[in-house]
């Protein structure tokens, strides 16, 4: 009964306070709040600005040199590939680093006396990267109506430089040296590349292309002529600098090209004369009459061999030797 009575008297008392409340309220509503700022010295306002703007000023210039350390080391990492640029520009909206006149050595291409000379480089911030630690950077370019964007992440004793989906006009890019030199065509290129202590370890690539043609060329004293392949499909590793592992090369697939064939194995070049680099690889093609016309002592020289074509008209063989003077066998 004294807890049924205390209980009582207390759910009373509430009510009775609820409405003393109500009573306080004025008829015309609640009391009106004065929203003013505080009157605060003037002096305490310019001292506390003053604190703001020197160590804003002091952040960024640290920041600065900072960046401007990184992004240099990174532009200066690969051995005899080190890129050249004039200046280094920052900007807010949108946040970026703009390389302004930035030069790509011809021995990072392959193609001696054949700079790439760009208008500028713009490097974003994309967060960063867990395997390997470091910050990823998209580094966006223009070379003669190509697009370029490379993902790169910059760790401490590596760099990953990753290309996904860039399409290249093959016709206004200088090649690798090579005794095929003149193309034409659109490439779709993905490609995984991996910087190790500032030496280029491996690149993993995959190259499309559905317009793909050999223009017509010299080599040594022989004539090759309009090449339509077509199709040409690259999916291959770069170990290194020299040696290329071909995993698949398929080319000509379609009904109308001209030579039509796949290709695996390894290529180890020659930076000093690409005619003496070593081949070992295994080919199967096949011949067109149109391709015969210009070039029908290649199909002899694989019969002269004891090589016989397939039901379906395919040589197999392998190809070995240096590319100046290549050696056919079964």
């Amino acid at each position: 009964m004294e807890l049924y009575e205390f209980l009582t008297q207390e759910k009373k008392r509430k009510k009775s306070n609820f409405m003393n409340l109500d009573s306080n309220i004025p008829e015309n509503g609640p009391r009106d709040v004065d929203y003013q700022w505080p009157d605060v010295p003037k002096k305490r306002i310019a001292l506390v600005f003053l604190i703001v703007l020197i160590g804003s000023f002091i952040f960024n210039l640290s920041i600065g040199e900072m960046l401007d350390n990184q992004v240099k080391t990174a532009l200066t990492a690969i051995p005899n590939c080190s890129l050249g640029f004039s200046d280094l520009s920052y900007h807010l909206l949108p946040p970026k680093i703009v390389v302004n006149n930035p030069t790509i050595p011809d021995k990072c291409i392959g193609s001696t006396g054949h700079h790439l000379f760009l208008d500028k480089m713009e490097l974003f911030f994309r967060g960063l990267s867990i395997v390997p630690f470091g910050p990823m950077i998209l580094l966006s370019t223009k070379y003669k109506e190509n697009e370029i964007n490379l993902h790169v992440t910059l760790a401490p004793k590596e760099q990953v430089i990753n290309i996904q989906d860039t399409n290249l006009d093959i016709s206004t890019l200088p090649l690798p040296n090579g005794p095929l030199q003149n193309f034409s065509g659109k490439l779709n290129i993905r490609a995984l590349l991996k910087i190790v202590k500032g030496n280029l370890q491996k690149t993993e690539m995959v190259i499309k292309s559905n317009n793909f043609k050999i223009l017509p060329q010299t080599i040594g004293f022989f004539s090759i002529p309009f090449l339509n392949l077509q199709t040409l499909n690259l999916n291959g590793e770069l170990q290194g600098t020299s040696k290329l592992v071909i995993n698949s090369l398929t080319f000509g697939e379609a009904e109308l090209s001209q030579l039509r064939g796949e290709v695996k194995g390894n290529i180890v070049f020659d930076p000093k004369n690409a005619l003496k680099s070593s081949l070992d690889l295994e080919i199967e093609v096949k011949f067109t009459d149109e391709f015969r016309e210009h070039l029908g002592f290649v199909e002899n020289l694989i019969k002269g061999e004891g090589i016989r074509p397939d039901s379906g008209g395919f040589y197999s063989f392998k190809l070995r030797g240096i590319l100046a003077s290549p050696k056919v066998s079964p």
